[in-house]
């Protein structure tokens, strides 16, 4: 699941979540890898390192920072890694509780 930029839960295709790689990432966004690891090191973007320092992020949280712009309103990515995080934290509040 993602989250939109007011924090409503944006229902992620299909229902399951994946990592996307950051060249992927990089070139859906038009940003470089470089760029996605200074927002991660900035807390902008949750990533999983693997080996070989090749870095991931959640399908999810691309679905929402790409679905969080409004009619006259700009997404902010800021709010929207802080929405995805609340989120993606009580789903897993909701998983450990069941």
């Amino acid at each position: 699941m993602g989250s939109s930029e007011a924090g409503e839960v944006v229902p992620l295709p299909g229902g399951r979540d994946w990592f996307v790689p950051f060249p992927e990432v990089a070139s859906t966004l038009k940003r470089s890898v470089k760029t996605l690891e200074e927002y991660h090191e900035a807390g902008l973007m949750p990533a999983v390192e693997f080996p070989g320092n090749r870095k991931s992020t959640y399908a999810s949280w691309l679905y929402a920072l790409l679905h969080s712009a409004r009619p006259g309103k700009a997404g902010k990515l800021a709010d929207v890694t802080a929405a995805w995080w609340a989120a993606h934290d009580a789903a897993a509040q909701r998983k450990a509780a069941a």
